[in-house]
């Protein structure tokens, strides 16, 4: 029987598990976008490019337009996204319903939390920070802070070496295949939420459950502790 503690910590994803960011990445994307001439993606071609760090954004955006772009290029865009976004990283975000009393529970029972995101790290505190949520999580590890990002495992065990704890101690909650592979790859548990910004059906995935509610997180969380 697991230790009544574990897991020890939970990590979370941010983008499409903790939050609904894509109204303030779509609009930041968009005027990176009319800076440089071009048209607006819409809301659901924004969202298929979220989940693998904002310069990847970068590229997918640009790219849609039919350019080539170089790393120079992604750096400027780069640059004018996150001048947009952190002017206003919350206008239309929100936290997802039934995350803080999963996170209240979660702290009442002793488990730590982080949150594990290729998003940049200072950006991911912003959001965090405004959306009054920060103040629950150990440590926040962006796709800044590490050279080898989700789907990498390594992404998880920089944050689990911040935190002094090994992989076995660990769950982790997610919305996409990046998570899921990386909790996959580090034999850690992952519970996936259905309502992110996945690129490929989940059920192809291996995950411990699929919720479609934070309401239904808790029970799993219980079973995997027997």
């Amino acid at each position: 029987m697991r230790n009544e503690t574990w897991p020890r910590v939970v990590l979370f994803d941010l983008d499409g598990t903790l939050v609904e960011t894509l109204p303030d990445i779509q609009a930041s994307a968009n005027g990176m976008l009319a800076a440089r001439g071009l048209a607006p993606l819409d809301a659901k071609t924004v969202r298929g490019f979220i989940g693998k760090g904002s310069r990847n954004l970068m590229q997918r955006c640009l790219e849609t337009h039919g350019l080539s772009p170089t790393e120079a290029d992604i750096d400027d865009a780069l640059r004018d996204f996150t001048i947009h976004y952190d002017r206003e990283p919350v206008a239309g975000s929100f936290v997802y319903d039934g995350v803080v009393p999963f996170l209240e529970r979660l702290r009442a029972g002793g488990h730590r939390l982080a949150v594990c995101t290729n998003k940049q790290k200072g950006t991911a505190v912003q959001v965090l920070d405004a959306l009054g949520i920060l103040q629950y999580f150990e440590a926040v590890v962006g796709g800044d802070d590490v050279v080898h990002r989700k789907p990498d495992p390594r992404h998880i065990d920089h944050v689990l070496t911040l935190m002094d704890l090994e992989r076995a101690d660990a769950l982790f909650v997610g919305d996409s295949e990046n998570d899921i592979e990386a909790a996959t790859a580090a034999d850690i548990p992952c519970i996936a939420v259905t309502f992110g910004y996945n690129s490929v059906p989940l059920e192809e995935l291996s995950t411990v459950a699929l919720v479609d509610h934070y309401d239904e997180i808790w029970p799993h969380v219980a079973g995997l502790r027997t």
